[in-house]
């Protein structure tokens, strides 16, 4: 044995057993002579002040020396003997997670001085030493390789000297500097510091969302943080509050008039930090009041009252100062000079108090007690017409609650907001509502108060000149535009379509009828019932063949031979057959933002009990054709963000999920009794293997403060440290966790499957079955291998049309046991409509996150690209990546199989799946077959 490999052994024969000794000086036997001879040198010396650092650094050296140079050594123990001198843990830890870190930084020179400032700072601070060390090569592989931006940055983070503010700054600006400069690191620090100051969680709020923050204003960055610095000393709440809402404010400004803004919130700060966050938060606000061209103006104005001490409000709008200067620059006519007479004009037709709010909605709506006008309308050149349409909107508000549209006088009439709620288009049903409802009021307004008439044509006849041209609609938009400009105006823009005619003229007569003293709002639910159905099988069908939208993220390509995805209808129907009304000819309904006088009728302020019969009394209000309605009557709606690529922002609360719950049949149990038929020999081996998984036996869990044995390295460590306490040699405190307990090995997993069931999953296969029986096949024998496993797993489908009616169905949830039951539900499902991936992952991750399992996996089963009305192509695509982004986020682990082979179907997937695991099938056939595997190797 040589003399390098002698001391080796001398030095570590009191503490390691001889196999782990034999073990290091076999790594050592590999490494040249002067590496040996220096790597023991250092190890030497650094056994002398800890035993443990050394013992780590011995079994870490031979692979550092594959990154950096024998005579490096010096300096890398160098740093590791200040830091282990302090806390031996982090001796350890230092040279354990040595080769890694070492390994990032290539530049020899650069690597010295990194341990050289290492050193440097260990002297100052050894735990935070630890910290840089971890950091550092990211910092210098990420963002530069200059090492006096290298020092300058480490200075920055120990002048915070609060241990934890300090971590948090050496583990948040690697990636925070990918937007930022180091010269702006002054300011940022500051901002943590003062925030600190106050409070510790405003301070670590900041830091961790400054990246991601920051990485979507990166031009504004510095007179944003020169605006914070100045506010946190102020206020510590307003800074927060501000730099939370920085980006979704400065994103609304226009680019060509944001660096004016900042220079003139900043002139503000300078005086007044106070009123620069009035100004700043209120920003959207004064934009809409005041125009683009009049918002500069107006803060300018503004400024000019900062000096002379009167612009108390201003900066809120607030003050008449403010409202006026804001109303001369936009022009028009604001709510605020006619409020009080509006409010006056509503309560002499209503009878009783109502009050008269603005709204930034551009329509009209009242919750029973209140009239909500817009704030600003310019829809004419002069204020008295201005004031006309006021007039004769506050007209038709007060004439809804004076004419009961809120309170049915009918005995087990529903209330408008359950009665919307019964149909699975709520927003074709809802347009047709005010339609009828809203010519009902009419009609009594022109009775009860024939002075309003003049006014009320006037307004009309505008109306429609602004209504959109039909050119592009589709039949169905169409018919409803035609709708909609009668219902305002008594005629249609354009020549009505020889082929839609008689369907919109029988649509007006149902919806005229209600045009009647005796007519109630009940009336006006049957009328817009009788045209849902009517609509629902008047309008043709137009073919829906035809080429999807090339994205262009191109991905690899990926190997695979199935069968391409079907093209699924457009107009085809979202839910199933058993609903209250027809479901053919399902067609989207676009959301109409063409301000109206009469406004919109807002139900859900409205929260009326449902009758006891009332599913039957709407059945034969509406005369629908004999069905279930089941699916009528379904739960309360969950809301979620949709993901925008083109606007680089999310559209908020934008897509509706509706639950279902699937009824079984007797059709269901046979396909599903034939599936454990045919594959009844898999199912049994499935089970079996799957078995195996379960854990039986028992760990012991070392280092216990209780036990049922003693851990006697531990006991001897303990005994050891005691007698070195009482020989009067330096004091010790030995360690009390000197136990081992048996703890029984548990699978921590919670698996959720969400299936695509969209109209494109007929398509069939060699074989003759369609896509979705095949999936059908697989997920009843994956259940069947999942439940021997004893995992909690949830399984559910979704398909729906449009953003309104994402339909989620539940197979089987966590809470459920797996019975023959789950194997009928999964057996009745039925491909239909179209599929809005993003918003069903949404609500997938929120039946995950209520899981406490360790592992938490979502399994995304698809037929090919995510296509719904209005998303398709990189809208579509750019919204799933960026809702299985947020799953990750949220510590769920997606994982996505897909059986869409057409020719240019791989190409898409990198884009769409982007960093989350995915596979192809090669065979949709095999699916049965691979799906459980699949399982096993994603929870092993």
């Amino acid at each position: 044995m040589n003399p390098c490999l002698q001391t080796i052994h001398q030095v570590l024969s009191k503490d390691l057993p001889y196999n782990e000794i034999a073990e290091i000086l076999n790594a050592f036997e590999s490494l040249p002579s002067l590496a040996q001879k220096e790597a023991t040198e250092a190890g030497t010396i650094l056994s002398d002040f800890s035993m443990k650092s050394a013992i780590a650094y011995f079994r870490a050296v031979p692979l550092a020396l594959k990154w950096i140079d024998p005579d490096e050594i010096g300096l890398w123990v160098g740093m590791g003997i200040v830091i282990a001198q302090s806390v031996s843990a982090s001796g350890i830890r230092y040279f354990r997670e040595g080769p890694v870190l070492l390994a990032k930084i290539k530049d020899q020179s650069v690597r010295n001085q990194f341990l050289k400032l290492g050193i440097s700072l260990a002297r100052q601070n050894p735990n935070l030493a630890m910290e840089y060390y971890r950091q550092a090569p990211v910092f210098l592989t990420e963002v530069t390789t200059d090492v006096n931006g290298l020092a300058e940055w480490a200075e920055y983070g120990f002048t915070l000297g609060d241990h934890t503010l300090a971590v948090e700054y050496f583990r948040t600006t690697p990636d925070l500097l990918k937007t930022l400069s180091v010269s702006m690191l002054p300011y940022w620090v500051g901002i943590a510091k003062t925030l600190a100051a106050e409070k510790l969680l405003h301070a670590i709020t900041f830091m961790r969302t400054s990246p991601e923050i920051f990485s979507k204003i990166k031009t504004d960055a510095l007179p944003l943080l020169i605006f914070l610095g100045a506010l946190s000393d102020a206020s510590h709440e307003q800074a927060i509050t501000c730099f939370q809402k920085s980006s979704e404010i400065l994103m609304g400004i226009d680019p060509t008039i944001r660096a004016s803004f900042l220079t003139h919130l900043l002139m503000i700060a300078q005086s007044d930090p106070i009123q620069s966050a009035y100004l700043f938060l209120h920003a959207p606000k004064i934009l809409r009041a005041t125009g683009g061209e009049g918002f500069l103006p107006w803060i300018a104005y503004g400024i000019e009252l900062l000096k002379t001490g009167n612009a108390k409000g201003y900066f809120l709008l607030e003050s008449k100062a403010a409202k006026e200067k804001a109303n001369r620059l936009m022009g028009g006519t604001f709510l605020l000079t006619y409020e009080k007479v509006l409010q006056l004009f509503a309560e002499a037709l209503c009878g009783s108090a109502v009050k008269i709010k603005s709204a930034t909605d551009q329509n009209p709506t009242t919750d029973g007690h209140t009239i909500y006008l817009p704030a600003h309308i310019k829809f004419f050149e002069n204020d008295v017409q201005n004031f006309e349409w006021y007039k004769i909107a506050t007209a038709f508000q007060a004439g809804y609650l004076e004419f009961g549209t809120f309170s049915p006088n009918e005995k087990d009439a529903p209330s408008l907001s359950v009665f919307l709620r019964l149909f699975p288009k709520p927003d074709l049903i809802k347009k047709l509502f005010d339609m009828a409802e809203g010519a009902r009021v009419e009609f009594f307004l022109k009775k009860e108060y024939p002075g309003l008439l003049t006014g009320l044509i006037k307004m009309r006849d505008a109306e429609l000149s602004r209504r959109p041209l039909i050119a592009g609609l589709s039949p169905h938009e169409c018919v409803m535009e035609w709708l909609t400009q009668i219902s305002l105006s008594g005629k249609t823009k354009e020549p009505i379509a020889p082929e839609l005619s008689k369907t919109v003229f029988d649509a007006c007569l149902l919806l005229g009828a209600v045009q009647s003293t005796e007519a109630t709002v009940v009336h006006s639910m049957k009328s817009a019932t009788a045209v849902y159905n009517l609509l629902d099988i008047a309008i043709p069908i137009p073919s829906a063949d035809r080429e999807m939208e090339l994205l262009d993220q191109k991905g690899e390509k990926i190997r695979g031979t199935g069968v391409k995805s079907g093209n699924t209808n457009p107009l085809q129907s979202a839910l199933p057959t058993q609903t209250i009304v027809s479901s053919q000819g399902d067609a989207p309904v676009s959301e109409d933002k063409t301000p109206s006088i009469r406004g919109n009728i807002n139900p859900e302020w409205v929260e009326n009990e449902l009758a006891s019969n009332l599913t039957n009394r709407l059945v034969s209000l509406a005369e629908t054709k004999k069905g279930t309605p089941e699916s009528a009557l379904s739960k309360e709606g969950f809301v979620y963000d949709e993901w925008d690529c083109e606007a680089d922002a999310y559209r908020f609360g934008y897509c509706h999920i509706i639950e279902k719950e699937i009824l079984v049949t007797d059709q269901a149990e046979a396909f599903a009794k034939e599936v454990i038929l045919e594959y009844g020999g898999m199912i049994k081996s499935l089970k079996k293997g799957f078995q195996l998984l379960a854990p039986k036996e028992s760990v012991w869990m070392k280092g216990q403060v209780e036990g049922e044995q003693f851990d006697f390295n531990r006991l001897i460590e303990n005994r050891s440290e005691a007698k070195i306490s009482c020989g009067g040699r330096t004091p010790l405190n030995p360690s009390e966790q000197i136990y081992m307990r048996r703890k029984k090995k548990e699978r921590s997993v919670s698996a959720l499957f969400l299936l695509d069931i969209s109209g494109s999953t007929t398509q069939r296969v060699e074989g003759g079955k369609t896509i979705l029986q095949i999936e059908k096949e697989a997920l009843i024998l994956l259940s069947n291998a999942i439940d021997a496993v004893g995992d909690r797993f949830a399984i559910y489908g979704f398909s729906g049309h449009g953003h309104n009616s994402v339909l989620f169905y539940t197979l089987k949830d966590f809470q459920t046991r797996y019975t023959k039951e789950i194997d009928f539900r999964i057996s009745h499902i039925a491909s239909q409509g179209q599929n809005r991936d993003g918003a069903a992952i949404r609500h997938a991750m929120t039946k995950l996150s209520c899981e406490t399992a360790k592992t938490k996996l979502l399994v995304l089963i698809s037929d090919g690209k995510p296509l719904d009305d209005q998303y398709n192509g990189s809208y579509a695509i750019a919204d799933t990546k960026k809702a299985l982004t947020e799953a990750r986020r949220n510590g769920i682990h997606p994982f996505c199989i897909t059986v869409d082979h057409h020719e240019q179907g791989a190409e898409y997937l990198k884009g769409m799946y982007g960093a989350t695991a995915y596979l192809v099938i090669d065979k949709i056939e095999s699916l049965p077959m691979k799906l459980p595997r699949i399982y096993k190797r994603l929870t092993a």
